[in-house]
């Protein structure tokens, strides 16, 4: 599978390729948080009234939610920012007049459903057995002996 084709369409079978979907949609989701927050500081900053434009920082909270709701593989959080994201960008559409970068907009838009894909595959395997070790627990057995270890393991 190439570089294009997985990105585009990534193999969620697995549960590290679905993280990897996770993830991705999860930095998506902040970098729209970041540009929602930047923004709604340039409005409010041309004019200090405290009137509708607020509302874009309340949006970036949203986004923000949403986005630490898709990290912790919430799949309320993933289809509700999917879906909201889709929606509001549609209804700027139809209210402007213009649709802006549909590039930017396909591709926020795949991002975020690979979120959705992800956080459901996700859901979808079986967890982790009990007694199963850690990474940190697997290499225990490589750490150097302490000096108790080694008096055990001489002969007498």
């Amino acid at each position: 599978m190439t570089l294009s084709s997985s990105w585009f369409w990534p193999d969620v079978s697995d549960r590290k390729n679905a993280l990897a979907a996770i993830d991705e949609s999860f930095w998506v989701t902040m970098l729209l948080a970041a540009l929602a927050a930047v923004s709604a500081f340039i409005d409010f900053a041309r004019d200090w009234q405290a009137d509708d434009r607020l509302r874009g920082f309340a949006g970036t909270a949203f986004l923000v939610g949403v986005g630490l709701g898709i990290r912790q593989k919430s799949r309320i959080a993933a289809v509700a920012g999917f879906a909201l994201y889709v929606v509001a960008r549609l209804a700027q559409w139809v209210a402007s007049g213009h649709s802006g970068s549909i590039i930017f907009l396909a591709l926020a838009s795949l991002a975020r459903w690979h979120g959705v894909r992800g956080t459901f595959a996700f859901h979808h395997f079986a967890s982790i057995a009990a007694g199963t070790p850690s990474i940190e627990g697997s290499f225990c057995s490589l750490r150097q002996p302490t000096q108790e270890t080694r008096q055990k393991s001489e002969p007498k």
